[in-house]
């Protein structure tokens, strides 16, 4: 033992630095051994016996702070200035392996330490040296408690310390990237540089708990070269240690190359890291995904600039390709729909062209010498039967009814039995229909009874069930006039033609044979029926004409521009219309999403609608929606191609920013 100033040191120094020696002594009035750091005694450098007084007065202003190294005395001796400290066990260096596998003891250690130099910030002080070495153990078992000590290069928070390339204050291993490049990693202000620069070496000290060894090793060049580089600290993941997530992300944002993307304080990092260990999540594990990118440009800005780059190409090309997609598509829909309503419109010409002759037919039906007779007397006979068979082909009707002024059934063909002609008809379209066609021709000049225009003598009904065979059909009906009275001209009867429901109309089809992917229908308003007298007429539209459509039968349409169009032909007034007039263009109008009820044709069509003249009838011509399949493929690989591309463009900017800096400091 060597007697020293009323101390008694070991022989040996516990440890060496470049200007001071660490001593085990025993202190004569504490009965206790100490800890003394004594400066050498070779010729002393004033600077260095500057900084030495510094950290004794640093020790002296800290006081007793909890995991602080407990500062006892100081004085000089032969020149020499020393230090006295509680003497510990060791320091964290010796006991760093005991940690490992074991994060929550890490956790808790640099969680004390973490109070330890929020409390030295909170003096203003900045430790500027963090290691393993410079934090004392009460014990060197894994269980001991840690001391913050050696603040021999601290400063004040206040004072700028930007390093150079030549010479680095503190162990490089521990240091933050900004102490060499402020201006390069994001350091703000001195005060800025010192908080980050110790939260920084927090972060060196629990990944070496964590991994075993610190976040950069090998010659000075390559830490330095690693160190000052934009690339992330390799996670403990990274090499093969497995660590809690929320650990991890702890440890890498003390870690963080810009100082702005770190911990603000180390208050914070403790606690972050009491929350880990009362199984909680840390503050780091809850950013949003905005901050997270933000962090991320912050980052790796070259990488966030190139893909920032690619992506507004990518997405331009695609907006484009979209754009273009989209226009095609829409064009493709306007020409179909204007083609179906160009075809409608044809159709409904034919189709009115086509009631024409049927009304003609019936005509001569009606000016049948035999059944004027017959019907002025109100009587049936074989004569009867025979006329309206002969003025009927059953080519053009499926059947002939003639009906008395009061609408009662005289005589059917065919025949259907005596119980069919003792009901009465005059609640159905067709004798109203008829009844109100004669009255406006009575009111004509005579000679236009004498000699009628055949595109007003007959009155297309809306469509019925026949109370005859149960089936649905469509019927014209005429009234008859007795030419030969004395005086003027009289109404006798109507005579009524019906044409079952089908896939045709006469020899008039619907449908392209050159274009499956293009149907017609014939649909109409549907008359009352006997049980519903008294109740307003039903705006039903029933389908007469479809290619899918068996003989006789009939379903319901609807959709929002056929109930457009039923409520406008509600509101027309019956006696102003004139059924054989062409429609106007303000008729043809069109649907994108028509629905076909027919069997077998379900799905969304593309349909133009037309009216016939203006009867109660309507002209559908649709074309399967699928005819747009192909501009939305196209749409979807442009979409497709556009995540490619953006793929292939964030792989490239990796890869070449990757290799970038394998060939050169960034």
């Amino acid at each position: 033992m060597l007697p020293f100033a009323g101390y008694e040191l070991d022989e040996e120094p516990l440890a060496q630095g470049s200007s001071a020696l660490v001593y085990r002594a025993w202190d004569q009035s504490r009965g206790a051994y100490v800890a003394i750091k004594l400066m050498r005694g070779e010729p002393q450098n004033p600077t260095e016996v500057a900084a030495f007084k510094r950290e004794a007065a640093t020790a002296r202003s800290l006081g007793n702070l909890p995991h602080v190294a407990e500062f006892l005395a100081e004085g000089e001796v032969e020149g020499r200035p020393f230090l006295v400290m509680t003497l510990y066990a060791g320091t964290l260096a010796d006991c760093v392996e005991r940690y490992q596998e074991r994060p929550a003891a890490a956790a808790k250690l640099m969680a004390e330490v973490a109070r330890a130099v929020a409390a030295a910030h909170a003096k203003g002080i900045w430790h500027r040296d963090l290691k393993p070495a410079n934090i004392l153990m009460s014990s060197l078992d894994g269980e001991g408690a840690p001391f913050v000590a050696d603040f021999g290069i601290a400063k004040p928070l206040a004072t700028s310390s930007r390093s150079t390339l030549s010479h680095v204050a503190g162990s490089l291993l521990n240091i933050a990237p900004e102490r060499v490049l402020p201006a390069r990693h994001g350091a703000a202000s001195a005060e800025s540089i010192g908080v980050a620069d110790d939260v920084y070496g927090l972060g060196t000290l629990l990944y070496e708990l964590l991994v075993g060894r610190p976040p950069y090793e090998g010659a000075e060049n390559d830490v330095l070269r690693q160190l000052l580089s934009l690339e992330p600290v390799p996670s403990p993941a990274s090499r093969g240690v497995r660590v809690a997530r929320d650990l991890e992300k702890i440890c890498l944002c003390c870690l963080e190359k810009r100082a702005a993307l770190r911990y603000r304080s180390a208050l914070e990092v403790a606690r972050e890291l009491d929350a880990f260990l009362a199984h909680k999540p840390p503050l780091i594990s809850q950013l949003s995904w905005g901050v997270r990118v933000y962090r991320y440009c912050l980052r790796r800005p070259l990488q966030a600039l190139a893909a920032g780059v690619v992506t507004v190409l990518t997405l331009t090309a695609a907006t484009v390709g979209l754009w273009a997609s989209r226009e095609f598509e829409q064009a493709l829909r306007r020409q179909v729909l204007e083609a179906n309503m160009y075809a409608a419109q044809a159709t409904a010409g034919q189709v009115l062209h086509l009631l024409r002759g049927f009304g003609d037919s019936l005509q001569a039906c009606a000016e049948n010498s035999a059944v004027v007779a017959h019907l002025s007397a109100t009587r049936r006979s074989p004569e009867l039967t025979r006329a309206l068979a002969t003025c009927a082909p059953e080519q053009t009707f499926d059947s002939v009814l003639l009906l008395d002024m009061a609408g009662n059934a005289v005589d059917r063909v065919p025949s259907v039995g005596e119980d069919y002609l003792k009901q009465n008809f005059s609640f159905r379209d067709y004798f109203v229909g008829a009844q109100r066609l004669a009255q406006q021709r009575a009111r004509a000049r005579p000679d236009a009874i004498a000699d009628p225009a055949p595109r007003e003598v007959a009155y297309v009904a809306r469509a019925h069930v026949s109370e005859g065979d149960g089936q649905f059909k469509f019927s014209i009906s005429i009234p008859i006039f007795d030419a030969k009275a004395s005086e003027k001209p009289r109404c006798v009867g109507y005579v009524m033609a019906t044409s079952g429901t089908n896939s045709t109309l006469a020899s008039l089809s619907f449908s392209d044979p050159h274009d499956p992917q293009r149907v017609g229908m014939l649909v109409s308003l549907r008359d009352r029926e006997r049980y519903e007298p008294n109740v307003p007429t039903p705006g039903q539209l029933r389908v007469l004409v479809h290619q899918g459509l068996p003989h006789g039968k009939s379903v319901t349409i609807d959709g929002p521009e056929l109930a457009r169009w039923v409520r406008e032909i509600e509101q027309e007034e019956p006696a102003q219309r004139r059924q054989f007039r062409l429609p106007s263009p303000d008729q043809t109008r069109s649907s994108d999403d028509h629905r076909d009820p027919v069997r077998g044709f379900s799905g969304r069509w593309l349909a133009g609608y037309a009216r016939v003249g203006e009867t109660n009838q309507l002209v559908i011509v649709q074309t399967s929606y699928s005819i747009l399949a192909g501009p939305q493929q196209l749409l979807r690989r442009t979409l497709e191609c556009s995540g490619a591309l953006l793929a292939l463009g964030f792989c490239g900017v990796f890869a070449g920013v990757r290799a970038l800096r394998k060939r050169a400091w960034v």
